[in-house]
């Protein structure tokens, strides 16, 4: 599963809670999930995914090969209690 939001001019803003709920029921069924953008003015500016806690994930699995997220870049600087208490996403 492919997911992203717009680019552009008149990009349309993109709620990475409705990416995440699509994540965890991909996660549920075993689907690959490929997060490829956030809604953006260029595609290159927003291709980490942010949880509720403010924390950047970067999502990029293959049929085959599903690997749990790992932080992106611009993710917000994590002590080791709090990466430790942040939601697991594997």
């Amino acid at each position: 599963m492919i997911v992203g939001g717009e680019s552009g001019p008149g990009f349309r803003p993109m709620d990475h809670a409705w990416a995440w709920s699509i994540y965890d029921a991909c996660r549920e069924i075993g689907v690959p999930f490929f997060f490829k953008q956030s809604a953006a003015h260029r595609t290159e500016m927003g291709t980490t995914l942010r949880d509720p806690d403010g924390v950047f994930w970067t999502i990029h699995q293959y049929p085959g090969e599903i690997t749990a997220p790992v932080l992106g870049l611009g993710h917000r600087c994590l002590g080791a209690a709090e990466a430790a208490s942040t939601r697991q996403r594997a």
